[in-house]
């Protein structure tokens, strides 16, 4: 599945995900959200969230697993 992940962790730490939809954007969003807290959703697309308790590295080593 093609799918493109962006972390930022300045002052407001979020997350951006983009799909070709075999892999729902807003699910990723929704698993991560779950796992450092935080809030956010969308499409099969493309999703976004904010409010992480991790840092940029955490999500991407948790979304590699």
């Amino acid at each position: 599945a093609d799918v493109f992940v962006a972390v930022d962790e300045s002052n407001a730490p979020f997350l951006v995900v983009a799909s070709t939809g075999d892999v729902a954007a807003g699910d990723i969003v929704s698993e991560v959200t779950d796992e450092f807290g935080g809030g956010g959703g969308g499409g099969p697309t493309f999703a976004q969230g904010g409010g992480l308790g991790a840092s940029a590295e955490e999500v991407l080593a948790y979304l590699r697993e």
